[in-house]
């Protein structure tokens, strides 16, 4: 975790505010955060980077120090690893909850002998061994206090096919003491009870959300060409070069009215420039690189969007995604992770799984070809679907009533 500093966990700038006017003080531990606070938050928000190795050798760093003794973690929890490298995973989780969990606890113990509070929640957004962490800390204090420890999860946190030694390092030990994980997708849950049966209790969806700016309206269409948006890092995952590719396939079937902005930056930036330029086509796409949540949120206000594309092979439930709805944009997104409890017929198409930039440029093609009045009925209920489903104003409340019992 690196929320408020560096550029990652934008969506978190939605909750904060929410935990803040709930809480009288909040302490937000960045694992891995070094340097300067790059984003805002409430006046009673604590941030504290603690500045964790983040390099290279944070393998071999964290994993040296997992050998040490540490009684919260007794050797009986790291013994189910299956394999060797499971194993190895165990002890780099071990060294960094430890490291961690020592650094954390010599601020809380002097902000609690100061004023002791008469309830506190150990909140980790992700379901790894931030989750081990908060569940440590409760422990320590749960006689002094009344504690909650919960846990968010989402995708590559939450599924463990996506990690490459296919499984989460003392899983099992987590479910044991938090008091409940909130996956933000219904398939999340359906995933974790189908795998871990016993602590089906403890699972509990909590959907995100996305502030609301307001619907963009036909008014503020500056021209005729069909504008499609996507938003995502440019990584292998996303599988970006696929719009690229479908543009120059519409190219060649004689539609160019249509115009591609995308943002997000990465590693696969090099290879869907080529392809921009191998088939001519840089006039229909403008390429914003990263932005700031504030300047993505910006841009939907200025910009009249017709589409939005998702064409990731895994997710777990966008919340880039909920943005584009909160505007009234519709959405075309592969059908992977909780996709498809936010998009359907009514207010886009979910597409296969391994689509072809083929494939996409028809679907694309049949969105352009559509009159007006289909294409503001598509506008009308993927904003209606949010308003349903995703408005953070309903969700991060309850949510909040829920963590403190109420």
């Amino acid at each position: 975790m690196e929320y408020p500093f560096c550029k990652g966990e934008s969506f978190l700038e939605n909750e904060i505010k929410y935990l803040s006017e709930s809480f009288d003080r909040v302490y937000i531990f960045a694992l891995s955060a070094h340097g300067k606070q790059t984003r805002e938050t409430p006046h009673n928000v604590i941030p504290v980077p603690l500045k964790n190795n983040a390099s290279k050798t944070r393998y071999i760093h964290y994993t040296l120090r997992g050998i040490l003794p540490f009684g919260r973690i007794g050797m009986k929890e790291m013994l189910p690893a299956a394999t060797l490298k499971s194993f190895l995973a165990s002890l780099y989780a071990r060294g960094r909850v430890h490291t961690s969990y020592k650094k954390i606890i010599s601020i809380l113990d002097l902000d609690f002998n100061k004023e002791s509070p008469t309830f506190v929640a150990f909140y980790s957004y992700w379901f790894m061994d931030q989750a081990l962490l908060a569940c440590l800390l409760g422990e320590r204090y749960r006689t002094q206090f009344l504690i909650k420890i919960i846990s968010r999860a989402h995708g590559y946190d939450l599924y463990e096919s996506r990690n490459k030694i296919n499984s989460i390092p003392f899983r099992e030990l987590v479910f044991k003491k938090i008091d409940a994980v909130y996956p933000c997708s219904k398939d999340g849950a359906d995933y974790l009870i189908q795998k871990y049966p016993k602590w089906k209790e403890k699972v509990k969806v909590a959907y995100l959300g996305t502030i609301d700016y307001g619907m963009q309206i036909i008014q503020n269409k500056q021209d005729q060409v069909f504008h499609i948006v996507t938003c995502s890092n440019l990584i292998p995952l996303k599988r970006i070069h696929l719009v690229a590719e479908a543009l120059a396939t519409l190219k060649s079937r004689q539609i160019e009215n249509i115009h591609w902005t995308c943002i997000g930056d990465g590693p696969e930036m090099p290879r869907i420039v080529s392809i921009i330029h191998d088939n001519n086509i840089s006039n229909q796409i403008s390429i914003k690189g990263r932005l700031a949540n504030k300047e993505v949120i910006d841009f939907y206000k200025s910009h009249y969007c017709d589409l939005f594309i998702n064409v990731s092979t895994s997710e777990g439930l966008p919340v880039s995604i909920m943005e584009a709805q909160s505007f009234g944009i519709p959405v075309i997104a592969t059908d992977v992770g909780g996709t498809r409890e936010i998009v359907d017929n009514s207010c886009g198409t979910l597409l296969s799984q391994d689509i072809s930039s083929g494939e996409l440029a028809t679907i694309i093609e049949n969105y352009y070809s559509l009159n007006e009045e289909s294409l503001q009925e598509y506008r009308r209920n993927a904003r209606h679907n949010w308003e349903k489903l995703f408005n953070a104003d309903i969700n991060y409340k309850k949510f909040i009533l829920e963590i403190c019992g109420k």
